[in-house]
């Protein structure tokens, strides 16, 4: 063998990417150990990052940052992509989205790149022409609002009782 050794780290910085039920528990054993840092925390859904947050800082340790997005953003960047999907050829892309009031020029330039369809999806130019707007118009409202209002409620929103048959 070579014999390298690299030299001893004092601490070791830690960032999670996904964070399940296993890792729950895996931030409830880190955080045990007193040369482990807790750096980043990192999810799609923000809910398990806060559980894991919570977990740190109830331990008395730094926070740590966090990265991620609401389930709906990533709901609405996956239907974009369908939505770019469907166009199938160059010059149907650009003319969706020229009448969609994206520059003509500039349309151009997106359905010509050779980027794939989820990498378009989040580019600046696809959500102006399918912002929140264009999604209310379609008929798609935005889940976390819906579920936050819903679960603010002081009564059911449905009080009859129906048979299923």
């Amino acid at each position: 063998m070579c014999e390298y050794a690299a030299p001893k780290l004092e601490t070791v910085r830690i960032g999670i990417i996904g964070i399940g039920r296993r890792c729950i528990e895996a931030v409830h054993r880190l955080k045990l150990i007193e040369w482990v840092e807790i750096k980043a925390l990192c999810d799609i859904r923000m809910d398990r990052v806060d559980e894991a947050q919570k977990a740190i800082t109830d331990f008395g340790l730094p926070a740590a940052r966090t990265y991620g997005k609401s389930e709906d953003a990533w709901i609405r960047r996956k239907l974009r992509c369908y939505r770019i999907k469907q166009c199938k050829r160059t010059i149907t892309l650009q003319r969706f989205l020229e009448s969609m009031g994206v520059k003509k020029w500039q349309s151009w330039i997106l359905a010509l790149s050779g980027k794939g369809l989820w990498r378009k999806s989040k580019c600046p130019k696809v959500n102006q022409a399918m912002g929140n707007q264009w999604f209310e118009e379609q008929g798609l409202y935005n889940l976390t609002l819906n579920y936050k209002r819903l679960t603010n409620l002081k009564k059911p929103p449905c009080t009859k009782v129906c048979q299923v048959v």
